[in-house]
């Protein structure tokens, strides 16, 4: 099975959220214990993991790669608004065919 993370930036703004960006990049999910945080298992179905975490968005910023293995994320990191409050790290299992 293959992972992949997928990154979800929201704001929060008088009561009411909304999604500010979405990416699918490498991101330092090792990072986030290292942080004192922890990933929460959100996985529906049996025959496959997925773990997600909610960090704020200087958190988020500690849990990018240093090098080009993370430079998508960096980029849409940086190309955030300013309203962005939070961004959802999700790891999903998902089916590659290469078992």
């Amino acid at each position: 099975m293959a992972f992949e993370t997928h990154l979800i930036a929201l704001s929060w703004h008088l009561g009411r959220y909304a999604v500010v960006g979405q990416i699918t990049a490498d991101v330092d999910t090792a990072a986030v214990a290292k942080r004192g945080l922890h990933f929460n298992d959100v996985s529906e179905n049996a025959g496959y993991v997925d773990q997600a975490a909610i960090l704020s968005k200087t958190d988020f910023a500690q849990c990018l790669l240093p090098g080009s293995s993370c430079e998508a994320a960096a980029t849409w990191y940086a190309s955030l608004p300013s309203e962005a409050t939070f961004v959802i790290v999700h790891v999903a299992e998902w089916e590659s065919g290469l078992d």
